[in-house]
């Protein structure tokens, strides 16, 4: 059933980023990889109709992420802005996010990348949710 489970995800994974970017190539995995990860968003600065944040995420598996693409949902009534250190998507509330060119399209097992928004909104929500790394939901 794992198996299944990250086969799915993968999949998801590989539609949105199609979906988003207009292609996509398909990569060969071995079943038995271990793909997981962490994520720590930090508000940077805040005001009443939006927030500054830095998201950090970790490869925590014991496998290369090779390209990465994250993704995360914005609360309804959010809306994505300005963002640094990486190539956004957007179609809401799904912001996607991957390697900025200089920084290599890879994520070794045990290293982090991290990248910077802004969010606009309308009434105090909560912060972004559903973070996935290839697919891969990942602990927050």
């Amino acid at each position: 059933m794992r198996l299944l489970n990250r086969l799915a995800a993968i999949g998801t994974a590989g539609l949105l980023a199609t979906a988003l970017w207009g292609g996509g190539t398909a990569h060969a995995m071995d079943p038995l990889a271990v793909f997981s990860c962490d994520v720590d968003l930090t508000i940077t600065s805040e005001w009443p109709t939006g927030y500054v944040a830095t998201l950090r995420y970790t490869n925590t598996g014991t496998e290369p992420f090779s390209p990465w693409i994250g993704h995360f949902e914005l609360p309804a009534g959010d809306t994505f802005g300005t963002a640094w250190n990486g190539v956004f998507a957007t179609a809401p509330p799904i912001v996607q996010v991957k390697a900025a060119p200089w920084a290599g399209p890879g994520m070794a097992a045990g290293s982090w990348a991290e990248v910077g928004f802004v969010v606009s909104r309308t009434a105090a929500h909560g912060p972004p949710i559903n973070y996935k790394l290839n697919g891969v939901v990942c602990t927050v």
